[in-house]
């Protein structure tokens, strides 16, 4: 029953293209659900829809949830974002800002620049798609147009990570409020901050031969 798990795990190591590796791993479920579940096609739909619902107390605690109606909220904050994101660039607001954001850049370095616009860009947004939208926005300018692949995975280790450790930002906040444990179990989510450090360490080069 992880198949669907695994095939996704193993596309994504071989740098298969996210829709055909997720398009695979629906397919998979699908075909599971029928011969090993003995699911009807209108429960599949329903499952789809509305999310899985298991039968045993403790299980469901841990895996009740998903569908694509459960997504509704997460669609709407991704489009009000994008609206102010686009009524930002058109109305060039934040040029200003970008003006120092390069100066910045040129006093730590880019990296470091995006990593200190992420934590500003968590704590005033309060949620992960606005950091990651308005650090983008903010820290474009730093780069060139065909480093596009470096932004993306220079967001991916700043914005994205940085923001589920604010305490009052979505992305930390309702995690842990679901499995009811204080705040500050946020400072034992090591891979968070270990990846900015690390990429931050290497960077410097402080410890000699860390980047072989």
């Amino acid at each position: 029953m992880i198949l669907p798990a695994v095939i996704v795990l193993g596309l994504s190591m071989l740098r298969v293209d996210v829709k055909k590796s997720m398009t695979l791993s629906i397919v998979c479920a699908v075909i599971l659900c029928v011969v090993f579940q003995h699911r009807s096609a209108a429960e599949i739909i329903r499952i789809m829809l509305t999310g899985y619902r298991a039968g045993d107390p403790v299980a469901a605690q841990m895996i009740n949830g998903g569908g694509l109606l459960s997504m509704k909220k997460v669609l709407m904050i991704v489009c009000m974002t994008s609206t102010y994101s686009g009524i930002f660039s058109g109305t060039g607001m934040l040029d200003g800002i970008t003006e120092y954001v390069k100066i910045i850049s040129q006093k730590t370095g880019r990296f470091l620049c995006i990593v200190l616009l992420s934590v500003v860009t968590s704590m005033v947004g309060c949620n992960q798609t606005i950091a990651i939208m308005m650090t983008e926005q903010l820290g474009c300018v730093l780069y060139k147009e065909q480093e596009n692949s470096q932004r993306a995975v220079d967001l991916e280790d700043s914005a994205v990570l940085i923001s589920a450790l604010i305490p009052w930002s979505i992305a930390g906040a309702v995690p842990a409020a679901t499995i009811g444990a204080p705040v500050y179990c946020l400072a034992a989510a090591c891979y968070l901050y270990l990846i900015p450090i690390c990429r931050l360490v290497r960077k410097k080069n402080i410890f000699p031969g860390f980047n072989n």
